[in-house]
């Protein structure tokens, strides 16, 4: 599912990463998942987000996430996109082949993934 027309605006502070791409993917205004953020996690947000705190706060938000394997994640995904580097881990959102990133940059994934240097965690999405 995820927002049938997604509204890509730069981040608003810094490790928000993950609060940002699920306001972007689901189309729910940033506040609202970062109010979430502050009530279920315990750094409230300041370290960034784990991939569980993220599915937990979509489910909060009424809006559950599935996690999908690198290996199943298709041209046409759509969802939060989870990914790790040796120094830090991000999320930015993909759909259909494309990564919108938190500076509201719009890249094809593999160009995306050897310029910044990351490998896939995962794929966060409402349906598969």
């Amino acid at each position: 599912m995820g927002a049938p027309i997604m509204r890509v605006e730069s981040r608003r502070q810094s490790n928000d990463c993950a609060t940002w791409a699920l306001a972007t993917y689901l189309g729910v205004p940033y506040e609202d998942v970062w109010t979430q953020v502050l009530r279920r996690d315990r750094s409230k947000g300041k370290n960034g987000l784990h991939t569980a705190t993220t599915i937990r706060i979509a489910k909060a938000l009424g809006r559950p996430l599935i996690k999908v394997r690198p290996g199943q994640i298709t041209d046409d995904s759509y969802g939060v996109l989870m990914v790790t580097h040796p120094q830090n881990n991000h999320a930015a959102v993909i759909r259909n082949g494309l990564v919108f990133d938190t500076d509201a940059t719009v890249w094809d994934l593999p160009s995306w993934l050897e310029a910044v240097g990351y490998s896939i965690e995962c794929l966060l999405t409402e349906d598969q």
